[in-house]
C-alpha cells in the first residue's frame, strides 16, 4: 500500500534529514515513526502525504508512483486516499465543529448532505458530546482532537497519517484515538504515526526509526 524507495529529502542543500529510506507497508499495518526531536518524523509524514516532494527516491501509494505527478494529481490522491490527524488538531476556528468535519467533502466531490450525515455518525461514534454548532475555541483540546479524527475519516481514506495525535491528550481521549487507529487498520487501512507515546507504540506492527540530527 505504501512503498518508500530510497527516499532522500532535506530543507537545506547538502543536509538531508531523511536519507536512503526504504520501507514497505501493507493494508492492516500500523507503522510507528520514532526518533528524537528533529529526526524527521513529521517530514516523513509530509512526504507520504504528498505535501512535499523528495529530493531523490520514490513514494508509491497503492501502486501509484507519485514521483512525477502534477500538483493537481497529488491533491486528488490526498483528498481520496489519505487522512491526516495532527497534534494540535488544526481545525478552522471560523467554522463550527460540524462544518470542520464536513468541509473535507469539498475536495472529494461528495454531496454535502451525504457528507453531513456521515459526519454526524462519526461525531456520535467518537462521543463528541458538545454542541456541534460551537467553534473549536469553545471546546476542549480533547474534544477538538476527536473532531480532527472524524474529519480525517470522513472520506473513508485508505491511509491514515497521524503526527503525535495523543501528545496533548488525557489518557481517556488518548485511548479513544488509539482504538480508532487500531480499528481503522483492522478494517484494511494502513496507519503511519509519528509518536513518543508508548501505548501507541505498543499497537505497532512495524517501526520506522529515524536518526537525523537536522531540524525537521
Amino acid at each position: 500500500m505504501i512503498v518508500l524507495d530510497d527516499l532522500t529529502f532535506g530543507y537545506s542543500p547538502g543536509r538531508p534529514i531523511i536519507e536512503g529510506l526504504n520501507a514497505t507497508l501493507s493494508a492492516g499495518d500500523i507503522a510507528i515513526v520514532t526518533g528524537r526531536s528533529g529526526s524527521g518524523k513529521s517530514t516523513l509524514l509530509y512526504l507520504i502525504g504528498l505535501l512535499v516532494r523528495p529530493w531523490t527516491g520514490r513514494v508509491l501509494l497503492d501502486g501509484f508512483d507519485t514521483t512525477d505527478l502534477r500538483d493537481s494529481c497529488r491533491s486528488a490522491l490526498r483528498s481520496t486516499m489519505l487522512g491526516f490527524v495532527f497534534q494540535d488538531s488544526c481545525l478552522d476556528t471560523h467554522r463550527s465543529v460540524l462544518d470542520n468535519v464536513v468541509e473535507s467533502c469539498t475536495y472529494t466531490g461528495r454531496r454535502r448532505d451525504v457528507a453531513k450525515g456521515r459526519a454526524e455518525l462519526l461525531l456520535t461514534q467518537f462521543e463528541v458530546d458538545v454542541d456541534w454548532n460551537r467553534r473549536p475555541g469553545e471546546i476542549s483540546g480533547g474534544q477538538a482532537q476527536r473532531v480532527a479524527l472524524c474529519r480525517a475519516l470522513l472520506a473513508e481514506p485508505r491511509i491514515l497519517l497521524a503526527d503525535e495525535p495523543t501528545g496533548n491528550l488525557d489518557r481517556e481521549t488518548s485511548m479513544v484515538v488509539i482504538a480508532a487507529l487500531r480499528e481503522f487498520a483492522a478494517l484494511g487501512g494502513c496507519v503511519v504515526v509519528a509518536t513518543h507515546d508508548q501505548e501507541m507504540a505498543a499497537i505497532a506492527t512495524t517501526t520506522l526509526h529515524l536518526d537525523s540530527d537536522a531540524p525537521a
